[in-house]
């Protein structure tokens, strides 16, 4: 029967605090009376102002989501300091609270600006057509007036989003908080990171330091919020423009405005190209990089930016004076090798054995710290990095994977001559923690590699992309090898789409020995290297040629290497010859290739492919060989 009037009370008074928005302001204090930890107040009492907090029955509204700072610097702060029942029932609305807030909180302003020009607008309502305003044309001491009650409003806001940072980080740092309530606290204030108002420098400390805390759930609530603290701090760099259609010599009557997609003469200019690698510093600053990938395939954009010089950029490299009040707290616990030892300890434990995977957020970290302080703390760093890639564990290569991605995002800025010590450096490490990947570490070393090439101009990749192809399907290293090392190269490749036509060449003139490889894992591999290979030469209207391979020489090639496999009885079929056996092994990897092609097409069969239609029919009625019999179904039907 209570729960029943409470339930109706509520009811009641959400509707009553719908219809009136700022009366929340006089109920809060009333219903926070009943989260205090007194002896005095009942179970239902505290009960009853959590679901009142909660506002059950409304789906998508709450006190503690109210886009009000000044109510909310009441309410979260009592809500983390609520935790003196430890009632399953209690707990449940507790968690309930928390998931709302966390699922529909929404930022809100603590700084509104009217600018100029919106005042002049609002004057013209008074000289337009009927109706007009029923008050009189604001004076200008009104104006006035008006923009000192806003800027009042601004700084009382500001003093209450703060209020209620530092209240949280302060019941966290007094340590009177249970360890679920501490948690609670610290995810609240990762909500509270914002783009437009530096973080307070006890909070950053406060993520920075909870990195390395005994509770795994907090070291991962503080690297999602040291993330955001990052980015906050990331340095503004300059910008200027730049005419693409200079950086390479056009004929004279050659037509700009005209839309024509591929591989045209004014975007050949950045294309990877292994015989002009920027090996100076001269090169490097002289070069026009174009990190997107997109830009330039269909057309440039109307004005193009790209990044100034080195020397006009914003100083990373910098000493501790030089930095803001965050900034040193970030740099004083990462220029602390105790700290950073114990930071890479808990990175490389294994959380769940045999379901971990690279982490993006951890990835993201450390681009974060290499992009906002330059090399400053790679020394640190260095002595865990060839440590890890030596273990060769599945959790110690992971992280290696994470850091190491980070790095080669995050050395974006960088100068010349420190990428090309980074690269010194890590070009040892890679080759180990390659040489070393398990079944276990492959795909987490491969997405390090796809993440470090995205968004990013190939030029600038020339050292992992020449790494990455030496010794492709060597004969010295194994199935396993030959195929990770393989889908490590595809993954950085793909990122990088058709602006290294010249490295899919390469790759091509390199896989096509091995077509009829005798361990299927490669033969799979390859197959699917091919389906990216040939993945832009497709036929369109008003489109330039493409310089990346084409389907129709290649499958001219393999044609005559199948025709031994034309009118054979499939059905009994024993492969009795090397000759033919190889023809069987080489027909699986174009079958793999034709089906997993065929599943990204968006455009009709190119006529090329029917070439291979009588040989891949028949191998549906193998009944010796499951694995041909399963393929050769797959890719006569892929499109049917």
């Amino acid at each position: 029967m209570y729960s029943q009037v409470r339930f109706k009370a509520q009811t009641v008074l959400f509707a009553a605090v719908k219809q009136y928005a700022y009366c929340k302001r006089d109920i809060i204090p009333t219903l926070l009376s009943h989260l205090k930890n007194d002896p005095e107040l009942s179970h239902q009492q505290f009960k009853g102002g959590l679901y009142a907090l909660l506002g059950l029955g409304q789906r998508d509204w709450s006190f503690a989501i109210s886009h009000d700072f000044q109510v909310l610097s009441q309410i979260w702060p009592a809500i983390v300091e609520a935790g003196h029942s430890e009632k399953p029932s209690i707990m449940k609305i507790i968690e309930e609270l928390v998931n709302k807030i966390h699922r529909q909180y929404q930022t809100n302003s603590v700084h509104t600006q009217v600018t100029e020009n919106c005042v002049k607008l609002a004057g013209q309502l008074w000289n337009g057509n009927e109706p007009k305003p029923s008050l009189p044309v604001p004076s200008l001491p009104e104006l006035d007036a008006a923009k000192v009650t806003l800027e009042k409003s601004n700084n009382r806001l500001l003093s209450a989003y703060h209020d209620l940072v530092n209240s949280l980080v302060e019941s966290i740092n007094e340590g009177n908080l249970r360890w679920k309530f501490s948690q609670i606290a610290i995810g609240f204030l990762t909500l509270l990171i914002r783009v437009d108002t530096p973080f307070s420098p006890k909070a950053v400390d406060l993520f920075v330091s909870s990195l390395v805390h005994d509770s795994i759930t907090v070291r991962k609530t503080a690297i999602n919020g040291l993330v955001s603290i990052l980015k906050q701090q990331k340095r503004p760099h300059k910008l200027v423009e730049v005419d693409p259609y200079k950086q390479v010599k056009l004929p004279a009557d050659y037509n700009k405005d005209s839309i024509c997609m591929g591989d045209r003469v004014d975007c050949s200019w950045h294309h990877y190209d292994s015989n002009n690698i920027l090996r100076t510093e001269e090169q490097w600053n002289r070069s026009v990089f174009v990190e997107k990938t997109h830009w330039g395939y269909y057309t440039w954009p109307k004005k193009m930016y790209k990044y100034a010089a080195v020397s006009e950029q914003p100083k990373l490299g910098r000493c501790r004076e030089e930095m803001s009040e965050g900034e040193r707290v970030v740099y004083d616990r990462f220029s602390n090798q105790e700290f950073v030892d114990r930071l890479i300890g808990f990175l490389s434990l294994e959380e769940r054995k045999g379901k971990d995977k690279f982490n993006s957020k951890r990835f993201i970290l450390f681009k974060g710290l290499f992009r906002n302080f330059d090399d400053t703390f790679l020394p640190l760093f260095k002595p865990h990095l060839e440590r890890l890639a030596a273990d060769g564990q599945e959790s110690s290569l992971r992280c290696l994977s994470e850091i190491i991605a980070g790095l080669m995002r995050g050395c974006k800025h960088w100068s010349f001559e420190k990428v090309e010590k980074l690269w010194e450096f890590l070009m040892p490490v890679l080759r180990t923690a390659l040489s070393k990947m398990t079944v276990e570490t492959v795909n987490d070393l491969a997405a390090a590699i796809a993440t470090s090439c995205e968004s990013r101009d190939p030029r600038k990749l020339h050292w992992l992309f020449e790494l990455l192809m030496e010794n492709q399907l060597s004969r010295d290293e194994g199935a396993f090898t030959n195929s990770s090392m393989l889908f490590a190269l595809q993954g950085g490749l793909a990122q990088q789409e058709w602006r290294v036509d010249e490295l899919l060449h390469r790759l091509l003139r390199c896989v096509e020995p091995h077509l009829a490889h005798s361990y299927k894992d490669v033969r799979d591999r390859i197959g699917s290297t091919l389906v990216n290979i040939f993945l832009y030469d497709f036929p369109v209207k008003n489109c330039a040629s493409t310089k990346c391979p084409q389907r129709k020489p290649f499958i001219e090639k393999i044609v005559p290497q199948l025709a031994i496999l034309k009118d054979i009885d499939m059905v009994q079929f024993e492969p009795e010859n090397e000759e033919r056996q190889t023809a069987i092994k080489l027909c699986k990897t174009v079958m793999k290739w034709v089906t997993g092609s065929l599943a990204r097409m968006f455009y009709a069969v190119p006529p090329e492919l029917f070439q291979l239609l009588p040989v891949f029919a028949p191998m549906e009625s193998c009944e010796t060989d499951d694995e041909l019999r399963q393929i050769g179904r797959a890719s006569c039907r892929e499109r049917v």
